[in-house]
């Protein structure tokens, strides 16, 4: 949200704060043995929670592309392109569509269940969206 707030009212510290809480969530949050992003971790940076949920993916890929566009720093493409490589093969439901809400920590279903009722696919559909207004989708 900060990246949308600076994409209309340009600001420096927008950007940096955006920056900084991004980076840190993929500095604990990305998981390098199995890839995606985790659901929790503790101020320590200890993981708390291995799963992985939809939307954390989804908003996660949606921030990286803004940073990506913001910035021109190719790590963020790279995150980008990593996250939503990562969801595109243990999350999306393939066969009847959507996302699966969790899986565990090597992208394993934890339930057949997909967004919940009064969220749709808010998050997924919203950072796609986000993502194509944002555009320029060949770096």
């Amino acid at each position: 949200m900060l990246l949308q707030i600076h994409a209309h009212a340009p600001d420096s510290q927008w950007l940096t704060t955006a920056q900084h809480l991004h980076d840190a969530a993929y500095r604990f949050g990305w998981d390098a043995t199995n890839g995606g992003l985790v659901y929790g971790y503790a101020p320590d940076g200890a993981v708390c929670d291995s799963d992985k949920y939809f939307w954390v993916q989804a908003e996660s890929f949606a921030s990286a592309w803004r940073l990506w566009r913001a910035t021109h720093d190719v790590r963020y493409l790279t995150q980008y392109n990593d996250t939503w490589d990562w969801a595109w093969r243990h999350m999306v439901d393939h066969t009847y569509g959507a996302w699966y809400r969790i899986v565990d920590a090597q992208g394993n279903k934890l339930e057949t269940t997909k967004s919940p009722a009064g969220k749709v696919d808010y998050h997924t559909m919203g950072a796609c969206w986000d993502v194509l207004r944002v555009g320029d989708l060949q770096p």
